[in-house]
């Protein structure tokens, strides 16, 4: 696909000014705009109080709490377990945005099925919570991975940027809308827990259709080996990941900062996905 010259100037639109003046660009960082639907209102926001309320009814407060933990810790062991191997196969084979459409279809089709879970079922709630997050956080593995093929190394941080700064603003939208919902259910006829549950269906629908542009507009990286059976693209990948972690030992201030980010993270983290259902426990 053609790039713009690195001198060339920049079209004075809101887009252009973000960085985003190619199709391609404004397809990456639309896909944050279309998954961070998912982040504001499953997992921040309104799942974890659908969950305490509805799903775990019945339940001790401490261990409906304790189990949606668990069922978080889970999710992102699974994460980061899946996430070499199938980085190593996507780059090898050359099907990073087959494997995200997969990972995005499991997260979609996990999110609207939560609309199905009612009083007392919350198994049900935290194993789709758990499929969706593996779902969503599996697609973000070949999502970044794009990255590099789309922009050029000096548009790269711009790019990222702005990517994120419109998952903020679809995050919050959608959350704006999800809110509405269910406090003025009642003045739309929509009782009981009904407006939660179109919430997750609408988290659904947006997350899906704000995806289409990325699959359009941005073509497939070409792949960088040859196909190898699965058990040794799994084995290759730990071993990759073993090895840099062993030769982090040359670079002491690179492993200092990422020791700093994975406890400064981590902390960020555990805030952003339990203190919803941390304060409706209190």
């Amino acid at each position: 696909m053609p790039l713009t010259p690195p001198g060339a100037s920049r079209p004075r639109t809101l887009l252009g000014r973000l960085g985003l003046d190619r199709p391609e660009l404004v397809a990456w960082a639309m896909y944050d705009w279309a998954n961070s639907a998912f982040l504001t209102v499953v997992v921040t926001a309104v799942f974890p109080i659908y969950y305490r309320s509805v799903a775990a009814k019945g339940l001790d407060a401490t261990a409906a709490t304790g189990r949606f933990g668990l069922a978080t810790t889970l999710a992102l062991v699974l994460a980061a377990l899946i996430a070499p191997p199938l980085g190593t196969l996507a780059d090898r084979s050359g099907g990073k945005l087959r494997l995200l459409r997969w990972f995005l279809r499991v997260g979609v089709l996990a999110t609207a099925a939560l609309a199905l879970v009612g009083e007392g079922d919350w198994l049900l709630g935290l194993v789709l919570f758990v499929v969706a997050n593996v779902g969503v956080t599996g697609s973000f593995v070949f999502y970044d991975s794009l990255l590099p093929h789309v922009a050029r190394p000096d548009e790269m941080d711009r790019v990222s940027s702005a990517g994120y700064a419109l998952g903020y603003v679809g995050g919050g939208l959608v959350l704006a809308i999800s809110l509405a919902l269910i406090m003025g259910g009642p003045k739309l006829g929509l009782e009981g827990t009904l407006p939660a549950r179109i919430s997750f269906v609408l988290v659904a629908v947006w997350w899906a259709f704000f995806s289409r542009p990325l699959f359009r507009q941005v073509g497939e990286p070409p792949a960088t080996g040859a196909p190898e059976p699965l058990r040794a693209v799994v084995g290759d990948a730990f071993t990759q990941v073993g090895r840099t972690l062993k030769d982090l030992r040359a670079f002491p201030q690179a492993f200092m900062l990422l020791l700093a980010f994975l406890i400064y993270n981590d902390g960020i983290q555990t805030i952003i996905r339990m203190a919803t259902i941390y304060g409706e426990e209190l």
